[in-house]
């Protein structure tokens, strides 16, 4: 009977601790997605100083709490709030103060849309456009554009207008005199300067003379940078955006992130990845990695590139390229990933390589292999980022070294139609082996690589369910069993990304005592994958606090 007593009041206790826990917020009626072990779908969360309490049915969140702030979900899909594994705020935000010609369809609409930007800045300002598409444009349309356009707009401010995909800049007068670019400049590498018949300077930039504008953009104040990062994360957040892993992260946009995250004005968090060439990295070797910065910021991982894109012939592939170079010259060989993997482990940070190409991943393969056998890479979660080809051995040694694959969908997607032309059709039978992947690693990861490409985490979703593109449909898929299912899709998104960033004790699934990431979302994309295209979030919540709400 004394035993009894006690266990009596011991529940007792534990039920009055529970009910004295009073949630900041219910949230019911829901179709809420967990992702725990189990994949639960439960009714109702109730939630407290950011942390989750509790999940289960209506019945059972309700009856044992009590709060002020309920809100009816009316039966909408709720996931855990999407991570990001690659993206560059900075960038993305520097982008928001340019002008989008993404729609423009005519020199005249262009011309409009700059006008109104240039009309009240003052002389010697630097103006800038971005993704004017020339597929769009007609061919008459594209025969206008010079500088003389341009000229005709200002003769006074530096005007640049990037297009789609960063390959080409077309810029006034003006500018070419600020940077010094004459007719007698000679081409840069892969690069080259426009010109008419006569040698005079057309104003257009092409590949690698766009950086003779890129690298002379004036540097952002500190405040600058700062305002234009709350209207990035502002538009993350919109895409149901909760974390976002940044690889182009340096001490100075660091400060400014810990400056709005003081200030209240940072609602996502970050998982920051260094740069292995740059000397922040080397400060952080000295001062050691940056666990969970007021539960915001992580500077725990270091990237590489072995290699680059293969739409600009940047992949480093086992085949040879039909066209010149046949051969590319990677931007890192072996001994940089073995010295960079060396340094990474003493100092705990994680690595990410990147690794386009087949014959990028056998070369990282191999670097990690040989640091392996001497130190033992025990859980170091080392990631191959932007894997688009790889052959069954080397996915074979993923599995074995435990290397967390991540890919970049929509990337692969655009390159598709050219893998022949450009390599063969071996390489074809090598391309986005995402099931492949999963299968071996036991996971995967997404990145966006906005502000490249789009943000949308649905579209990517999409493209990884479907292996089609979202205007037309294919009749034959290329690797057809290399689609994967849609719950695969999100715990990309989500667990395994946490997973990727050390992080899945306490975010990427709604279970107790975890962060109260999560997103509302306007369709029930289970029902039919098409629904991914149309889907909206209509609500973002980090720490349990709404960040988004469409309407609003």
């Amino acid at each position: 009977m004394k035993l009894r007593a006690i266990l009596i009041l011991l529940l007792g206790c534990l039920l009055l601790q529970s009910c004295g826990k009073e949630p900041d917020v219910i949230y019911k009626n829901g179709k809420i997605h967990t992702y725990d072990a189990n994949n639960t779908i439960a009714e109702a969360i109730a939630i407290k100083d950011g942390k989750i309490l509790e999940v289960g049915t209506n019945n059972d969140i309700l009856g044992k709490y009590e709060s002020v702030n309920i809100v009816d979900l009316g039966g909408k899909v709720v996931l855990p709030g999407f991570i990001d594994c690659e993206g560059s705020l900075a960038e993305f935000s520097k982008n928001l103060s340019l002008i989008n010609l993404s729609t423009a369809k005519s020199v005249a609409e262009i011309t409009a849309l700059v006008n109104e930007r240039v009309k009240n800045l003052p002389s010697d300002s630097w103006v800038g456009g971005f993704f004017w598409n020339e597929l769009i444009l007609p061919e008459a349309e594209l025969n206008k554009m010079d500088k003389s356009v341009l000229d005709s707009i200002s003769t006074t401010q530096n005007i640049y207008l990037v297009n789609l995909d960063g390959s080409i800049v077309w810029v006034n007068s003006k500018l070419l005199n600020t940077l010094k670019i004459t007719k007698d400049t000679p081409n840069p590498k892969d690069g080259e300067i426009g010109r008419y018949e006569d040698g005079e300077l057309n104003g257009f930039l092409f590949d690698a003379a766009v950086n003779l504008v890129r690298e002379n953009i004036p540097e952002f104040s500190n405040d600058e940078m700062k305002q234009s990062m709350i209207k990035g994360v502002n538009e993350l957040v919109k895409y149901g955006i909760t974390e976002l892993q940044d690889r182009t992260v340096n001490s100075t946009s660091l400060e400014a992130i810990k400056q709005l995250i003081n200030e209240d004005k940072f609602p996502i968090r970050m998982y920051a990845v260094l740069s292995s060439g740059d000397n922040t990295f080397n400060e952080y070797l000295q001062k050691g990695i940056e666990l969970n910065y007021k539960d915001k910021l992580t500077v725990r991982a270091v990237s590489i590139d072995y290699d680059g894109a293969f739409g600009l012939q940047s992949a480093s592939m086992l085949d040879d390229y039909k066209t010149e170079p046949h051969r590319i010259v990677p931007y890192a060989v072996e001994p940089d990933i073995v010295d960079l993997l060396k340094k990474a482990a003493a100092k705990n940070f994680q690595v990410r390589v990147k690794t386009v190409g087949d014959n990028a991943v056998v070369a990282s393969l191999n670097a990690y292999e040989k640091v392996n056998n001497e130190i033992k890479l025990t859980d170091s979660r080392t990631v191959f980022e932007h894997i688009e080809f790889a052959d069954k051995n080397s996915i074979n040694r993923i599995r074995d070294y435990n290397i967390i694959p991540s890919v970049r969908p929509e990337n692969a997607m655009l390159d598709f139609e050219i893998i022949t032309p450009k390599v063969g059709d071996r390489s074809l039978s090598q391309w986005a082996l995402w099931n492949s992947l999963l299968q071996a690693a036991g996971k995967l990861t997404i990145g966006s690589d906005f502000p490249f490409q789009q943000i949308n985490p649905f579209v990517n979703m999409y493209y990884l369910t479907t292996r089609q593109f979202t205007d037309t449909t294919m009749a034959s898929i290329t690797n057809p069993n290399e689609k994967i299912s849609l719950d695969d899709a999100i715990r990309a998104y989500t667990i395994w990304a946490a997973y990727s960033a050390f992080q899945e004790e306490y975010k990427g699934s709604l279970e107790k005592d975890k962060f109260a990431d999560m997103v509302v979302i306007s369709n029930d994309i289970y029902a039919n994958p098409k629904n991914l295209l149309s889907a909206k979030v209509e609500k973002t919540i980090i720490n349990g606090k709404v960040v988004y709400q469409s309407g609003n």
